[in-house]
């Protein structure tokens, strides 16, 4: 089978590109024969990997020498999705959207050459109110597509809500993760409660801004509790400045983490106070590993964390609603290693144990 795997995320490497390359490089190595698209080449350890499998490169780079761009746009009227869609060939398409209005350039080209496609979503974001052409234009491209799947069941219905049509061809799958699914259970020593928040430095999506807000309450300050950062983003020197403007002398930036599973070896809690999500990775990763969750109660995340079993949850990402949900935590502290126990179990029940392995089986039987 040839497959086509198109991402279509215009940032740097993060957890919304492991599911199709993950997936894809399984493939690849089981014989299919694969290809993946860039929006520019991006040089990471997952793509050498799939180059070293033999998979097929194209990346949407514009030629550097002013010659080439003077003929490209004098001459060539082919788009990127057509131009890989002809050379490639394939059998099936698998389309990987950052956001749900994400990709919709390859829909003329998929229905001239009759190409077949699936549409793996990783975020639905919340405010997004397209009129009613680009709507409906997005709509008849997701219900175009052999199967459309999502990372968290609430993605699918705010979907649905915003585009007003049924997407009966939707299914939920899970992320990639890059910890043990069977690891033992242990628990931290130490006097003082760790919480580790494992994601990209943008509050935006990932509300660290309003924690912030919270641990600088006065009965927050008197308590021994720690906040650490693990990751990196665009926001860095912003939150920064917002740690130090605050005098949070408990919050430390430890950078991007590659041995993930070591951050559960001093933090006792998963923290995710995000605004907007899929189902993040951090969380399922810290669950596997034993931790309870402090966060927010938006898109997949009550999917996996039952609210005072497995974790503390706020509605949303609001100061005064995070201020709630964690002194509930607090108040329980010492049940903290049951709950995360709990939380083992909850996610080895949710979550398959080779995500990629269950998507590379949907896409196999997808294109009858």
């Amino acid at each position: 089978m040839r497959l086509l795997f198109a991402s279509n995320v215009r940032a740097p490497w993060g957890g919304s590109e492991w599911l199709w390359s993950d997936t894809a490089y399984l493939l690849a190595r089981e014989g299919q024969t694969v290809g993946f698209c860039l929006p520019w080449r991006k040089d990471h350890p997952a793509v050498a990997a799939l180059r070293a499998a033999g998979a097929a490169e194209f990346a949407e780079v514009e030629p550097t020498r002013w010659p080439r761009r003077l003929w490209r746009r004098a001459f060539d009227r082919q788009s990127f999705p057509e131009r890989c869609l002809r050379e490639f060939r394939p059998d099936l398409l698998v389309l990987s959207q950052g956001r749900q209005d994400e990709g919709l350039e390859w829909h003329a080209a998929l229905g001239r050459l009759r190409v077949p496609y699936v549409v793996l979503n990783e975020m639905v974001v919340d405010n997004l109110f397209l009129e009613d052409g680009p709507a409906e234009a997005l709509g008849e491209f997701l219900a175009g597509a052999r199967r459309l799947y999502f990372v968290a069941e609430r993605n699918r219905i705010q979907a649905e809500l915003q585009l007003g049509r049924r997407f009966p061809n939707s299914r939920v799958v899970r992320n990639p993760f890059r910890v043990p699914y069977d690891a033992a259970f242990s628990w931290p020593t130490g006097p003082d409660l760790r919480l580790g928040l494992v994601a990209r430095l943008d509050p935006d999506f990932k509300g660290q801004d309003a924690l912030f807000e919270v641990l600088a309450r006065p009965h927050w300050r008197s308590r021994p509790l720690w906040l650490h950062l693990f990751g990196s983003g665009s926001a860095e020197r912003r939150l920064r400045r917002a740690r130090d403007l605050l005098g949070l002398e408990r919050v430390v930036f430890e950078g991007f983490a590659e041995r993930i599973a070591q951050i559960w070896d001093r933090c006792h809690v998963v923290a995710s106070p995000s605004r907007q999500e899929g189902l993040p990775i951090s969380v399922v990763e810290g669950m596997l590993m034993g931790r309870p969750v402090f966060g927010t109660a938006v898109s997949g995340i009550p999917e996996l964390v039952e609210d005072g079993v497995s974790g503390f949850l706020a509605g949303a990402c609001t100061p005064d609603l995070l201020d709630a949900a964690l002194e509930r935590l607090w108040d329980r502290r010492d049940e903290l290693p049951a709950l995360g126990r709990a939380a083992q179990i909850r996610a080895r029940a949710c979550i398959p144990a080779d995500p990629a392995r269950a998507f590379a089986e949907e896409l196999l039987g997808a294109r009858h």
